[in-house]
């Protein structure tokens, strides 16, 4: 069985700053959808060096094309509730290179995520 295909996420707004409390309840109500909805997301801790502070990394893991349909349809409707908001995916494709996605809320089309879908379905294709 092939390992699963994990994806970087990186949310970001156009309105607020990073370290907004706002934002930062906006962030976290996409991670408790992803957690809830797809049971697909962990969060790595890296230690921000010079400070007490760390870096929480979002991380998903993807066994199956169905597990992606299942975070597409959490992107879009998280997407859908601010124009400010935007994602970057960062995944390896089937050649083992650093591909990123930038999507952000007004360009989510319908066929915008296919190229990470392609990744996963050929990472679950691989022997």
């Amino acid at each position: 069985m092939p390992e699963p295909m994990e994806i970087t996420l990186t949310a970001a707004s156009e309105k607020y700053d990073a370290d907004d409390d706002r934002w930062r309840g906006q962030v976290g109500e996409l991670v408790h959808r992803l957690r809830t909805e797809t049971d697909a997301l962990r969060v790595e801790r890296t230690p921000v060096p010079g400070t007490k502070g760390a870096m929480d990394e979002l991380i998903l893991s993807l066994g199956s094309a169905g597990v992606f349909t299942a975070i597409e349809q959490v992107f879009r409707s998280w997407l859908a509730r601010d124009k400010t908001r935007s994602i970057q995916l960062s995944y390896k494709d089937g050649k083992g290179h650093l591909q990123k996605l930038q999507v952000a809320a007004s360009n989510a089309s319908d066929d915008v995520f296919a190229p990470v879908l392609n990744a996963v379905a050929h990472q679950i294709e691989s022997p």
